[in-house]
């Protein structure tokens, strides 16, 4: 998943490193201690287009390039990010959905991470699973493959 930001093409990726962002981003905290658990919150935050999910999400998936590149590749402030996400949605319409909508998507292409998804978005992926033709070979079994002939 790729987005534009200031003439440059970046790659969104949801590893580990973005959901911990996401997760201390939108996660809770008192008395200047972080608890997390902001990555419960993500998906029902993005099915229904919220900003702030959104723009979390665009953080934690640009953040292999913080650490590749430095903080002046990505959005520095929420000015930025602001601006950032007015071009995204420029470019889906006038609307920010359509693209929290492929984020989803994304989530829901890595095993890892579909289990953050709601059942309905898990369905999806296992019926496209079980559409998906199975290229291995198997070996019938045959007397000289058995286990049992030993």
């Amino acid at each position: 998943m790729h987005i534009n930001y200031k003439g440059k093409d970046l790659q969104l990726k949801f590893n580990l490193t973005a959901i911990r962002q996401i997760d201390k981003t939108l996660g809770f905290g008192m008395d200047d201690v972080q608890m997390g658990q902001g990555i419960g919150t993500l998906v029902p935050n993005l099915e229904s287009g919220n900003m702030i999910a959104v723009a979390a999400a665009v953080e934690g998936g640009l953040a292999h390039l913080k650490k590749k590149f430095g903080a002046a590749y990505i959005p520095s402030d929420d000015d930025e990010m602001f601006d950032l996400l007015n071009d995204v949605a420029e470019q889906h319409g006038g609307d920010l959905q359509p693209f929290a909508d492929e984020i989803l998507d994304e989530l829901g292409k890595q095993p890892a991470t579909r289990s953050m998804l709601s059942e309905e978005q898990k369905a999806k992926y296992k019926v496209e699973e079980a559409q998906t033709p199975v290229t291995h070979q198997e070996t019938p079994m045959t007397e000289a493959t058995t286990p049992m002939n030993s």
